[in-house]
């Protein structure tokens, strides 16, 4: 066996490390990182029909099923009034009962799904808004009645 000298071990090392270091920066991409999903429709890939923004708008008309939007308002109506009282206020029963002793914080959960799904529609019809000047359509009152239902939404 020939004797080992500290030159050929360390060309050894310095071929290696240069090899490792080539290897790493030849694999970062910008274009690794941006990948969109193709598994499933998003904001970028989505709005290019017609048929697309009336899925869109349906789609804002169903976060008014929520419990966020009209599901709990009797809290906000009838918890506040003298009409209804919460006569056990132990446990995860204490959100309805903030609501009778006008004794509300910000992190109550019916507050916070409140504004949550409220700017969710606003949000879903400010993005239909922004997109539908960019898809040509061949009915414009299709357009229109589009454009008049996704700004009443967001009022």
């Amino acid at each position: 066996m020939p004797p080992f000298n500290s030159y050929s071990i360390m060309t050894r090392f310095t071929f290696i490390l240069a090899l490792c270091l080539w290897l790493s920066l030849s694999a970062c991409q910008d274009d690794f990182l941006a990948l969109t999903p193709i598994s499933s429709a998003n904001v970028d890939n989505f709005y290019k029909t017609p048929a697309d923004f009336q899925t869109a708008i349906t789609g804002a008309y169903s976060t008014l099923q929520t419990s966020g939007m009209y599901g709990n308002w009797y809290l906000y109506t009838d918890e506040r009034s003298d009409n209804t009282e919460q006569e056990d206020y132990a446990g995860g029963s204490q959100t309805y009962g903030d609501f009778d002793t006008f004794t509300l914080l910000p992190s109550n959960s019916f507050i916070v799904d409140t504004w949550n799904t409220h700017y969710r529609l606003i949000n879903q019809c400010n993005t239909l808004l922004a997109r539908i000047n960019t898809v040509s359509f061949s009915d414009v009152g299709q357009k229109n009645q589009l454009i008049g239902e996704a700004e009443f939404l967001r009022g």
